[in-house]
């Protein structure tokens, strides 16, 4: 994977970083503008609660994206300084030099986060909401998260195979909807009321829902990483 494999408008993931080497407060969005040379690369200048996020000169980042022209969802990651401002169309840009090779890292949307979150979910027939009017929703909680499944605490065995709808809240206010498939399912050793655990991998969930998750998990890496704990 090379710097001008990368196509102009691909989504881009920034992360500034301390002098330590350390990552940030702040996970930025941005977009590929274009390539000069072998290194220098303009990109749209990140906005941050609308308005635009100030990264000055000799900054150090990490620059994340998803190289969506192969066809997969691998992740891939460089660092890069801030060299400069600029501006094209009255587009906002920033200037940053690449100064390590390109790699893959491990895909956030296989990423598990371990976790204690509250769920609603129901078994159903299919995945139309029309013919599952009726069906309650039961609570349970997720023990880990990621951007292609969750993992479900049960009190009953689901099968493998079942088709589920769950409700989960993520932060302070997004809440996700999905459905998914049960793809695996375990008893749980020891006393407590959940006897049963499910892997389940989303069948039906909106494009913004998952990247939300995404964001989600990555935020909660970066915080957990900046305190040593990963």
């Amino acid at each position: 994977m090379k710097l001008r494999d990368l196509l102009i408008g691909t989504k881009l993931e920034l992360e500034p970083l301390n002098t330590d080497g350390t990552g940030g407060e702040n996970t930025l969005v941005s977009e590929f503008e274009g390539i000069e040379g072998e290194k220098d690369i303009m990109i749209a200048a990140p906005i941050y609660e609308g308005v635009l996020f100030p990264i000055h000169a000799g900054t150090h980042i990490n620059v994340y994206f998803i190289n969506k022209n192969a066809g997969d969802n691998t992740l891939y990651r460089f660092k890069a300084i801030v060299t400069g401002r600029g501006r094209s169309e009255n587009v906002a840009l920033l200037k940053i030099e690449a100064v390590s090779e390109i790699e893959k890292v491990q895909r956030r949307s296989y990423y598990r986060l371990e976790c204690s979150l509250p769920v609603l979910f129901r078994q159903v027939e299919s995945l139309n909401p029309a013919r599952s009017e009726g069906v309650p929703f039961k609570k349970t909680l997720a023990s880990n998260l990621s951007g292609g499944g969750i993992r479900l605490l049960l009190e009953e065995k689901l099968e493998a195979g079942k088709i589920v709808e769950c409700e989960i809240r993520i932060g302070e206010e997004k809440l996700i909807r999905f459905f998914g498939r049960v793809m695996r399912h375990e008893v749980r050793e020891g006393e407590g009321r959940f006897k049963y655990e499910a892997g389940i991998a989303y069948t039906k969930i909106s494009k913004n829902d998952r990247e939300a998750v995404v964001k989600y998990i990555f935020d909660v890496q970066r915080k957990l990483r900046k305190k040593g704990l990963i």
